[in-house]
Parts: C-alpha cells; structure tokens; sequence
C-alpha cells in the first residue's frame, strides 16, 4: 500500500493521481486519501523532495522522489523509484 496524499498543489492534481494510479496498480495498492491509507495500513508514503516537512507521527516509510517527476508527470521514473527501493529492502 502507497499513500501519495502529498500532491496538493501540484498542476492537474485530478490528472496526476488517475496517472499515476494508472501506472501503479498493477503492482501497487495506491490511494491519495491519507485517512483511507492509514485505515488499510499504507507501507510506504511517496514524498516529492523538495517538500515542505511532513508530521510523519505513525513513522510510516518515506520513499523520496523528487518534485519534477510529479511536475512532468513523469510515472515511469516514479515507478522504478518505487520498484528500486523495495528491490533494495529485499536485499
């Protein structure tokens, strides 16, 4: 389970997310509400860096991914991010 509930503020949010969740579903449980994240035990929060500080109380995981991927809408990269950093927890 991803949470990516960071994404205010970003152009086309609406747009952004159905990209995203498009390209994430097949190997992903991805929501963008944190309430529901948090209900279904969210793994992982995808954090666009630079990104204000978040107020990470549960300590739930943070995969880092830098802002102009969001911005390029650019979820091929944001994708192997994602698939990098739970290759390199196996490990």
């Amino acid at each position: 389970m991803l949470g990516t509930g960071y994404l205010s503020g970003v152009p086309n949010k609406k747009k952004l997310e159905e990209t995203i969740y498009k390209a994430l579903e097949k190997d992903y449980l991805v929501t963008f509400k944190w309430e529901a994240a948090k209900e279904l035990g969210v793994e992982a929060l995808i954090i666009p860096k630079p990104f204000y500080p978040i107020f990470n109380k549960d300590k739930i995981e943070e995969i880092n991914v830098p802002a102009t991927l969001f911005i390029n809408e650019n979820v091929e990269e944001i994708k192997q991010l994602i698939d990098d950093h739970f290759k390199n927890k196996l490990k």
